[in-house]
């Protein structure tokens, strides 16, 4: 089974180790552990560990895996949007579980979590995903509550990215 490099020295590790078994493939004339392969590694693992936007940092994913227990029933509250006037969707989620595992987000550099959760009277985890962007909010309880019950109680974990002040154009005149 393959491994892939996930850290910056893993990948730095891979480059040279690639390189080497290139260099040891020219000067044996050997073609036996494809070097074409080797080089085309070489090239992928260079534009990775260069790719700045890869390893920027992420608070809001490394606060959320320092504070929410694996293995607890949680309360989530996930807003998704903030739905407009007559808009019969509601603009958030909001789901009382065991929470399972708390990974990255899939194909994307943004920053935030997928949440796996098994939900109260489920056996099989959901997954459920929040990221940061304006009009996104997420908010965590410890235990299993309604809605009206978590609006009165301190969340263990929350976050909200507060979207930019817009200026009415009429009285910036």
């Amino acid at each position: 089974m393959t491994t892939y490099p996930k850290t910056r020295e893993e990948y730095k590790a891979a480059i040279l180790h690639n390189i080497y078994r290139l260099v040891q493939a020219l000067e044996l004339d050997d073609d036996r552990d494809s070097p074409t392969w080797t080089a085309q590694s070489i090239h992928h693992d260079t534009r990775e560990y260069f790719n700045a936007e890869r390893w920027k940092p992420r608070p809001v994913n490394e606060g959320i895996r320092a504070k929410l227990p694996v293995g607890e029933v949680l309360t989530f509250r996930i807003q998704k949007w903030t739905p407009e006037a007559g808009d019969p969707r509601p603009g958030h989620q909001f789901v009382t579980g065991r929470l399972v595992e708390i990974r990255d987000l899939y194909y994307s550099r943004d920053d935030g979590a997928n949440f796996q959760v098994v939900p109260s009277g489920k056996r099989n985890p959901r997954e459920y995903s929040y990221r940061v962007a304006c009009g996104q909010s997420l908010k965590v309880w410890r235990g299993k509550l309604t809605e009206s019950e978590a609006a009165t109680r301190t969340p263990l974990y929350e976050h909200e990215k507060i979207p930019p002040v817009q200026y009415d154009k009429e009285e910036a005149a």
